[in-house]
C-alpha cells in the first residue's frame, strides 16, 4: 500500500457476533469510486474478500470479512513453502485480477502486500483486498514489486526442486519491461503444466519397476509381514497334501483287498502291517515337505544388517530380548541422559480434560494454537475452536494473546477481545478459545538447578 493511499485511509480491526473484520475507514470521499464500489458489494466476486459499506463518524467504512483467514504474510513466517504452493499462490493473485476485468474492476486498486492479502491456511486458498479508491499506481510495477518481495524476502521456499530454474524464469519474467498480468498468468500456469506432465513421465517407470521389487529389496518389516503371510500359505498347502496322501493310502487299501485276503496268515495283522508302512511312508514325506518348505528361509536381515532366525517371534522393545536370541541391543540404549535446564520462567497453559488436569508448555515466542494438524503447535479437540484461532506472543518478558479472526473469538477474563490485537495476558488470567477455558500460569523453572 503505497504512501499516498496510506494517507486517504485508516485501519482497525473489529468483532461483530461471530465475524472478524478488517476496517478501513476512508479519510477522502471524494476518492471513492461508487460504481466499483456496487460492483464488489453486490457481486461476490472469487477470491475477493467480501466487503459490506458502512457509515462512522459520517465517514465511509469498508468492512471486509477475514473470518477464518489469516495475513499471507503470517503464513509465510510459519513454515517454508514447496514449489507447488508459490506458484498456486501467484496464479490465484493473477487468475483474480483478471477476472476482475470483468466487473469493470481496476487492477491497480488489488492491495498487493503480504499483509493485506489473505488465505485460509485449511485450503491455501488466497483472497485479495480490493480497495475501490482512485489514486495514481503503476500496477505492472505494483504486481512486479510484490512479486520479486515475496520471492526474495517474504517466502521461505524450500529449494529441493530447483532443476528446472523456476524462480529464475519468474524473476526474469517480473524484471522483464514487457511484463504484464496476462502473460504473467499464461507463463505460471504452462509451468504447472509442465509440472504435471513431468510427474506423470516419473510415475511410469516407477510402476514397471514396482512389479520388478524382489523379496531382498524389501525392508525387515516387510519381510517379516511376508514370511508370515508365506507360512500360512506353507501350512494350508501342506495340510492339503498330507489329506491327499490320507486318500491314496485308503483307496490303495481297498483296491489291493482281494489281494490281501488270498495271503496266508491273519488278515488283520497284514492289513495292520501294512497300513503302518504306508503311515510311515506318508509321515517322512510330510516331514521333508515341511523341511524344504522351512529350509527356503533360515532368517531375515535386520534394517541394521543382524540376522534373526525366522522361528524368533519379533517384538520391539525390551520384549525383543526375553523372545530372541540376540542380545546385541542393551538396555542401557532405552535410558535417556537427564540435561541441567536453566533458570527462567515457563509460560504455559492450563487445563481440565475429562478430570485430568493438563499443562500445555508454551515453547516458542510465536505460539498457535486451533485444529489445524501441521500448522498449529497446539491441537485443541474441539471443533468450537478455530483451524487457526489465537497466537500467544512473547516478547521482551511479557506475554500478549490475539485472536486470529476466529469465529468464536477469544476472552481473558470473561471479556471478548477483538481480533488481530495484541492483548496483554498476566499470571492466572483465565483464556477462553470459543467455550474452551484455559489459565494462563507463569512459574520459575528450576528444574535441572
Amino acid at each position: 500500500m503505497t504512501n499516498l493511499l496510506e494517507n486517504k485511509i485508516s485501519i482497525s480491526y473489529r468483532r461483530d457476533d461471530f465475524v472478524s473484520y478488517m476496517i478501513i475507514k476512508i479519510e477522502d470521499e471524494e476518492a471513492i469510486i461508487n460504481y466499483q464500489t456496487e460492483m464488489i458489494t453486490n457481486n461476490k466476486i472469487p477470491r475477493l474478500l467480501q466487503v459490506d459499506i458502512r457509515r462512522k463518524d459520517n465517514k465511509a467504512c469498508f468492512y471486509y470479512n477475514i473470518t477464518s483467514k489469516i495475513p499471507l504474510s503470517q503464513f509465510l513466517n510459519r513454515r517454508k513453502i514447496t514449489k507447488e504452493e508459490l506458484m498456486a499462490i501467484l496464479v490465484q493473485i493473477t487468475e483474480t485480477m483478471l477476472a476482475g476485468m470483468n466487473f469493470l474492476l481496476y487492477n491497480k486498486c488489488f492491495i498487493l502486500q503480504e499483509k493485506y492479502i489473505y488465505i485460509n491456511p485449511a485450503t491455501n486458498e488466497i483472497f485479495l483486498l480490493y480497495l475501490p479508491v482512485s489514486y495514481d499506481a503503476g500496477v505492472k510495477m505494483s504486481l512486479r514489486n510484490f512479486v520479486i518481495n515475496l520471492i526474495v524476502y517474504s517466502a521461505d521456499i524450500d529449494d529441493e526442486d530447483t532443476s528446472d530454474n523456476y524462480i529464475q524464469k519468474i524473476l526474469n519474467y517480473a524484471k522483464c519491461e514487457t511484463f504484464n498480468i496476462a502473460d504473467f498468468n499464461k507463463l505460471l500456469v504452462r509451468m504447472c503444466a509442465e509440472d504435471v506432465e513431468k510427474v506423470r513421465q516419473e510415475d511410469e517407470p516407477l510402476e514397471e519397476n514396482m512389479k520388478e521389487i524382489t523379496y531382498d529389496n524389501l525392508s525387515f518389516k516387510n519381510r517379516q509381514n511376508l514370511y508370515r503371510q508365506e507360512v500360512v500359505k506353507n501350512k494350508i498347502s501342506s495340510f492339503i497334501i498330507a489329506g491327499i496322501s490320507q486318500l491314496i493310502i485308503l483307496a490303495f487299501l481297498l483296491l489291493s483287498k482281494d489281494f490281501l485276503k488270498s495271503l496266508s496268515g491273519n488278515i488283520k495283522t497284514t492289513y495292520f502291517a501294512i497300513g503302518l508302512i504306508l503311515v510311515a511312508v506318508d509321515v517322512i514325506i510330510f516331514k521333508n515337505l515341511l523341511a524344504k518348505r522351512k529350509g527356503e528361509h533360515t532368517g531375515i536381515k535386520h534394517e541394521h544388517g543382524d540376522e534373526h532366525e525366522y522361528g524368533c517371534d519379533y517384538e520391539y522393545g525390551n520384549k525383543y530380548e526375553d523372545k530372541c536370541e540376540d542380545k546385541s541391543i542393551s538396555n542401557h540404549q532405552y535410558n535417556t541422559e537427564l540435561l541441567a535446564v536453566s533458570r527462567e520462567e515457563k509460560p504455559f497453559l492450563k487445563c481440565m480434560r475429562d478430570g485430568v488436569e493438563e499443562e500445555v508448555l508454551i515453547s516458542n515466542s510465536d505460539f498457535l494454537i486451533g485444529r489445524l494438524e501441521g500448522y498449529v503447535d497446539y491441537i485443541v479437540q474441539n471443533n468450537a475452536v478455530g483451524k487457526v484461532h489465537a497466537q500467544i506472543i512473547t516478547r521482551e518478558g511479557k506475554y500478549y494473546v490475539k485472536d486470529l479472526n476466529s469465529k468464536n473469538g477469544t476472552f481473558i477474563n470473561d471479556i471478548q477481545i477483538d481480533s488481530n490485537t495484541e492483548h496483554e495476558i498476566k499470571n492466572g488470567d483465565i483464556i477462553t478459545f470459543a467455550n474452551s477455558d484455559y489459565e494462563f500460569k507463569v512459574c520459575l523453572n528450576l528444574e535441572g538447578v
